[in-house]
């Protein structure tokens, strides 16, 4: 608790309340805590000893079998994804999704379950991703099967054109923590297979656009295998009045290998990241977080980082090559233009708290709880691998950055869903544009 041993001096007694805003202590000397009177009516009577054990009856007919985690797995808890973004000319520019994320567990909690789906409002976008996650042994297993559409783009003769593809995948992740008593040590390891299509096998009825960034002379489809590798270190505090973790470090290598099986080409990534923070008092903490990944063999032919603002990326983790977390710059509209295989990315965030509403809407089930604000930098930079003279001209490198502010407010609608809003705007000093976002559930 953080308690000196003054408070607990000879001759005075103390209690420990844990209130909203932190620790209630009260201390008394001996003489001014009342007593209960001692008298015989308000003695608690005897308690006679327990019942003598009656052993069960005939159990020739009882029949036992092993728990199954299936019987009881079950959704038990949803929450709804929305989210919409645009910058402050023309929303045109932004994109807005919808989707849900739908969870539960079984009766012991051996398994757990997640289907996350969600597409953009123009019917483009879509995807799905399903996790079952068995947390019966050490370490945690995990198998997630994926499906998206993302948007392919390649050049014929002296014309760029782009066109959907269809991309679905599946992951088998071991996941193996050392913990200790603030710290612990991270190893996982994956292994993916990813199949690629095309929609429309004629190139003539593609659309022709503008590059941007590395772009392929041919679609890439085909099969993929993929090898991923982490390791990490971490030592983090927070407590039932924190807003966020307070005392945070942390260390994460990742590596990826990839083999097309059909085009034989291999791709691959290095990636290293890190997040800090730092207590303020009053429940203030200051962050920040830097990101470094490059996509080094030549087999890399598309743009693997493209600079951009805020939009869902769960499927990446199953679907794409991997890498970094995170490489959004807030309020950046979608199409940058910038683009490559390297990518820097970081940001520095001040979060305070403004108020802990915790009270129901009137007769509405719903839970209004912490609203909480926060001030960010955030700063990316991509460019190519120069390992091959073709591919660095091919690049679109660059940088972005923003400056902005954000607040959140965590809900509760029902018994159910359990989600935080989020809403927020920045200003893009390199554009001289400021952009803004809403969402729900991320």
């Amino acid at each position: 608790t953080g308690i000196s041993s003054a408070a607990f001096a000879a001759g005075a007694v103390a209690t420990v309340r844990e209130q909203g805003h932190g620790l209630d202590v009260w201390r008394a000397p001996p003489t001014q805590i009342p007593l209960a009177d001692p008298s015989p009516d308000t003695r608690v009577p005897r308690v006679g000893p327990p019942p003598a054990y009656a052993p069960p009856g005939d159990r020739r007919g009882w029949q036992t079998t092993a728990y199954n985690p299936l019987t009881t797995l079950a959704p038990r808890a949803w929450v709804p994804i929305a989210v919409s973004t645009g910058d402050g000319r023309d929303w045109r520019f932004g994109g807005t999704w919808i989707g849900a994320t739908v969870s539960g567990a079984d009766a012991a909690g051996h398994a757990e379950l997640s289907v996350l789906g969600q597409m953009r409002n123009d019917n483009t976008d879509r995807t799905l991703l399903a996790t079952l996650a068995v947390r019966r042994w050490e370490p945690l297993w995990s198998l997630s099967v994926g499906y998206d559409e993302p948007w392919g783009r390649f050049r014929r003769g002296f014309w760029w054109y782009g066109t959907p593809e269809r991309r679905i995948g599946a992951r088998l992740a071991v996941d193996w923590g050392v913990p200790h008593l603030r710290r612990s040590w991270q190893f996982s390891a994956a292994v993916r297979w990813v199949q690629t299509w095309l929609v429309e096998k004629r190139y003539d009825l593609a659309v022709e656009i503008e590059p941007a960034g590395l772009v392929p002379r041919e679609p890439a489809v085909g099969g993929e295998v993929l090898a991923d590798l982490a390791v990490g270190w971490a030592t983090a505090e927070a407590y039932a009045t924190s807003i966020r973790s307070e005392r945070l470090h942390s260390w994460l290598l990742r590596a990826t290998l990839a083999e097309g099986l059909s085009s034989g080409l291999q791709r691959g990534l290095i990636a290293g990241e890190t997040q800090h923070a730092w207590p303020l008092g009053r429940r203030m903490v200051l962050s920040a977080n830097a990101q470094l990944t490059a996509a080094p063999l030549p087999g890399q032919t598309a743009p693997l980082y493209s600079i951009t603002g805020i939009h869902p990326m769960q499927a990446l983790a199953v679907l794409g090559l991997g890498g970094p977390s995170n490489w959004t710059v807030r309020g950046a509209p979608l199409e940058t233009g910038l683009s490559g295989n390297a990518l820097l990315w970081g940001g520095a965030q001040f979060a305070f708290p403004l108020r802990d509403i915790g009270r129901t809407l009137d007769v509405l089930p719903a839970y209004a709880g912490r609203l909480t604000g926060q001030l960010f930098v955030d700063a990316a930079a991509v460019g190519p691998v120069p390992l091959a003279a073709e591919r660095a001209r091919n690049a679109a490198p660059g940088w972005l950055a923003s400056l902005g502010g954000e607040v959140a407010l965590t809900v509760q609608v029902g018994y159910a869903i359990d989600a935080v809003v989020r809403g927020g705007a920045a200003w893009l000093p390199a554009l001289g544009s400021w952009g803004s976002w809403l969402s729900l559930g991320l």
